[in-house]
């Protein structure tokens, strides 16, 4: 019943984008699918009971994180010749329909990451190489961090990364604006250290989310991160906040059209704006043109331009844009037998560079008898832009 269900989904893939199809579709009078789409491929959770659709999203998506921290990259090709430790995995995390263990480091324990050796005993035996559950999982009495972790060098790497969508109109005015964020973790640190993490302006995180290993208590009093880390690298916290009054975004859209004997003539002009002296890299803008578009053409003064005609959407590439670039321009014609909108995405990545203006105090240990052989905090942050223009 399942495979027949699921049939039906990948049917529907065949008519239609993958983009027009929703995260929730409704196969049969039984059962609803919930996927998500990364890295090309699709990721499908049959439903036949009441159950809350963001935790299922939630948990596809941490399937995917864990499958990328094992393999590294997660291709049709990974997932084939990985098949047993894939299968493996997914019946570690669910049991009878529900998440039961999701954190990587306990999953390490239970199937270990394959390496040449391990490959060749799946294709040998058929073996995953699972290993008793009763050896080292449960030893330590901190769920996400096993007992007995060394590292010759003992070092911890902070990372904030902060997402801004923007929505403007054709003009380039903003209309809406809004910031998430997340702080990342990479922690090589041995024994059981316990760490406190300090803002210089902790008001700043709003609508925050923290990992289990975070003290509610403690930040909610203190406004301090106090936390036994998960070895390796997590996610150590994400939040909300809003964009200061005077910001500017780093990249401003203006489009304009005409008709002229039938044919629809689309200019998009695109200025870079402050960015501290970084330049804007992997610039790409996406025009969604709509089923009715016909006679697509496109050409780009700079950057790379590619024409889908079967999504009828134009993708425009740019690798590096420096700062205060100004007068990049698309210009795509387009014939069509009604009117109707065109939808402009712009996303971007600015590495230095964050809106919030959040910044680390600093980071203290205890619990352990040696000190840091190395920290680092950002200095290094990643800003990530999704602007929306509608015309």
């Amino acid at each position: 019943m399942g495979l027949a269900v699921a049939s039906q989904f990948i049917k529907l893939l065949t008519e239609q984008p993958i983009n027009t199809i929703r995260p929730i579709v409704e196969l049969s009078h039984r059962y609803i699918g919930v996927y998500i789409h990364r890295s090309d491929i699709v990721f499908l959770c049959l439903v036949a009971s009441e159950v809350s659709p963001f935790l299922v999203l939630e948990f596809l998506e941490k399937f995917y994180q864990v499958i990328l921290e094992y393999f590294g990259k997660v291709n049709e090709l990974v997932l084939k010749e990985n098949y047993l430790t894939v299968t493996k995995l997914l019946e570690e995390m669910l049991d009878y329909g529900y998440p039961l263990t999701t954190n990587t480091s306990m999953l390490k324990e239970i199937v270990p990451v394959p390496n040449l050796v391990s490959r060749v005993m799946q294709t040998v035996t058929g073996s995953a190489g699972l290993q008793d559950s009763n050896l080292n999982v449960g030893t330590s009495m901190i769920p996400w961090r096993r007992a007995g972790i060394q590292h010759t060098h003992n070092e911890i790497y902070l990372d904030i990364v902060e997402e801004v969508d923007f929505t403007c109109e054709a003009t380039g005015q903003v209309t809406s604006m809004d910031i998430t964020g997340k702080i990342l973790c990479n922690c090589l640190l041995s024994g059981l250290p316990d760490l406190t993490l300090s803002f210089v302006n902790p008001d700043i995180l709003d609508d925050y989310s923290f990992h289990p290993c975070v003290r509610i208590r403690k930040f909610e009093q203190d406004k301090v991160l106090s936390f036994i880390p998960p070895d390796g690298q997590f996610k150590l916290a994400t939040y909300r906040t809003k964009a200061p009054q005077s910001y500017q975004p780093p990249l401003v859209m203006y489009a304009r059209t005409d008709v002229q004997d039938g044919i629809h003539h689309l200019t998009l002009e695109v200025d870079a704006g402050e960015t501290f002296g970084k330049p804007l890299r992997d610039v790409v803008l996406t025009l969604a043109l709509g089923e009715s578009t016909a006679n697509l053409i496109g050409k780009a003064d700079h950057g790379d331009i590619s024409i889908d005609t079967r999504t009828k959407v134009v993708t425009w590439k740019h690798k590096s844009v420096k700062e205060h670039t100004k007068g990049l321009t698309l210009r795509v014609s387009y014939t069509s037998n009604k009117q109707q909108s065109v939808g402009i995405t712009a996303g971007f990545t600015v590495e230095t560079f964050a809106i919030s203006g959040l910044r680390i105090h600093g980071l203290r240990l205890s619990n352990e008898r040696y000190q840091f052989y190395k920290v680092k905090w950002p200095v290094w942050f990643s800003l990530e832009d999704d602007i929306n223009l509608k015309l």
